[in-house]
């Protein structure tokens, strides 16, 4: 379902407008957000509806989080490319034996691991016991024994 005053600014042609008034709106109210203004004052501020504030902050927000991502990978991307294009160049000396060309291409190739994620670190297996029959088996003997002794020795103030 469209939003009528939406309708009635595309018709105006106000809509080019209202989308530039909405970006500076969305604008200032990041800003204010992140000057301590809670999404009650913003809204107030601005002349629109606590709702609207809030939504203003999180696409601004969200828009610019895939700005980011996006140049990131597009900085990946060209490093790659870089990467490729100096390993294209040293491979056929060191596939001559180059001692220099070998060393060459290994320093490329780890960079091209680092670069797609490829040397991630492995994920450590949490050992840590769960139960009590797993906790048991961790206990020595001596420890098994201190504790059956401990249990079977009367509590002060236990009833027999």
């Amino acid at each position: 379902m469209k939003h009528k005053g939406w309708n009635m600014a595309r018709k105006n042609g106000k809509g080019a407008a209202d989308r530039i008034t909405r970006t500076e709106r969305q604008r200032k109210a990041v800003e204010m957000r992140r000057a301590g203004y809670t999404y009650d004052e913003i809204a107030l501020r601005l002349g629109v509806g606590k709702t609207t504030a809030y939504r203003d902050v999180t696409r601004y927000l969200q828009e610019a989080r895939a700005s980011v991502r996006e140049d990131a990978e597009n900085m990946l991307e060209l490093e790659r490319e870089r990467l490729e294009a100096l390993l294209k160049a040293a491979w056929e000396d060191a596939e001559q034996g180059e001692p220099r060309a070998i060393q060459a291409v290994l320093r490329i190739l780890e960079a091209l691991r680092k670069n797609l994620g490829l040397d991630a670190p492995a994920v450590a297996e949490d050992s840590t016991p769960r139960t009590t029959e797993e906790i048991i088996r961790t206990l020595s003997d001596e420890m098994l024994d201190e504790l059956a002794q401990s249990l079977s020795e009367p509590r002060e103030g236990a009833i027999n």
